[in-house]
């Protein structure tokens, strides 16, 4: 018997059939903070030469080894349980010292803006482990302050890095719509020249500062899925 057009098209939709049936068309959103490590040797060899001139002060400026970090990200649930999105992080990191006569401080917060992809091994509305990995930009939004009695001088420091990140992690939901969300991983994230009021910094002759936010980091929030 000769194959209709009809049943050429019904053999034909059933792949389709069965990836509209196991796709999650879903929305979902988390708020989150955490914490990470940076690796600012650069920023430390400043905080080492200021320490070195402090020597015998009683003063002390502690290296910036890490800092907190505040965050959202939105995702959309594609098929079965992997999802793309986007996601915005606040990171902190800062170092002071100081007295009655005068203070110095770094304070070197980041903007991270990164794309994700993410894959949730029971789905988007269950309960289970998940792992992703991120791409995207870091760009510092610090300074240095030099303040003291009669003087003071706040500047600003610029620049920004290609980010990239991998993490594990895992998602206990009360319900289908709500629940909570953690993860923890490496970041790569270094800003490989930075500006000083404009101008680019260097350590020592062809060789520029960088500040570094590359390291491991946690992260917990939480997690809203939306109705279909």
């Amino acid at each position: 018997m000769r194959p209709t057009l009809a049943g050429w098209l019904a053999v034909l939709s059933l792949p389709l059939a069965g990836i509209a049936t196991a796709a999650e068309p879903v929305t979902w959103f988390d708020f989150h903070g955490g914490w990470s490590t940076y690796s600012m040797s650069d920023v430390n060899a400043d905080i080492g030469s200021i320490n070195a001139q402090l020597a015998g002060s009683g003063l002390h400026m502690n290296e910036v080894s890490g800092g907190g970090a505040l965050g959202v990200a939105l995702g959309l649930g594609l098929h079965r349980g992997f999802s793309l999105g986007a996601a915005y992080d606040r990171l902190s990191g800062s170092s002071e010292v100081g007295d009655a006569t005068g203070s110095i401080r770094y304070d070197l917060p980041a903007n991270a803006f990164r794309l994700f992809a993410e894959y949730a091994f029971n789905g988007q509305r269950a309960s289970g482990a998940h792992v992703g990995a991120s791409a995207g930009v870091v760009s510092e939004a610090g300074s240095v302050s030099l303040l003291g009695s009669g003087f003071g001088a706040i500047n600003d420091i610029q620049g920004s890095g290609p980010l990239f990140e991998a993490f594990v992690g895992g998602d206990w939901l009360a319900n289908r719509y709500v629940g909570l969300t953690g993860s923890a991983g490496l970041r790569a994230a270094k800003i490989e020249e930075i500006k000083i009021n404009g101008t680019t910094v260097y350590l020592a002759p062809g060789r520029k500062e960088a500040v570094d936010y590359s390291g491991a980091f946690v992260r917990a929030g939480l997690k809203l899925v939306f109705p279909d």
